[in-house]
């Protein structure tokens, strides 16, 4: 799979510390926008774009496919748990059983996490909590 060129490879966090300082470079607009990934809570991908949601509530949008994106952020803090939603995990507050589930991120907003991608989802949580 070929990146586009205005996204940077990532080296992936070795500590908390390196999390946080952890940037990835998003096609914005016009511009690139040079993003900390740790204040990312979830992506959502519809109709061709991705819309970025922030801890601040900000909205960012960008053409880019969430495979493009899922290799840039680091596992296994961010998980695709349905086709069009990756999360960061340490933003999930509550897991509602179901079918799939849903994950609730910030209690705000509620994800679904589709069958197919359950006991990955389910598995990558289990770790971040540990």
């Amino acid at each position: 799979m070929k990146l586009p060129k205005v996204i940077a490879a990532i080296k992936l966090p070795t500590t908390q510390e390196a999390y946080l300082q952890l940037k990835v470079l998003l096609p914005y607009k016009k511009s690139t926008l040079l993003q900390l990934v740790h204040l990312i809570t979830h992506i959502k991908a519809k109709d061709g774009m991705l819309h970025i949601y922030l801890k601040d509530k900000t909205i960012v949008h960008c053409q880019l496919s969430i495979t493009c994106i899922l290799a840039l952020l680091p596992a296994p803090q961010f998980l695709q748990c349905h086709e069009s939603y990756i999360i960061n995990s340490n933003y999930i507050t509550e897991h509602i059983a179901g079918d799939g589930g849903d994950f609730m991120i910030n209690k705000l907003f509620r994800i679904p996490i589709s069958r197919l991608h359950k006991e990955e989802a389910m598995i990558a949580l289990a770790a971040t909590a540990n």
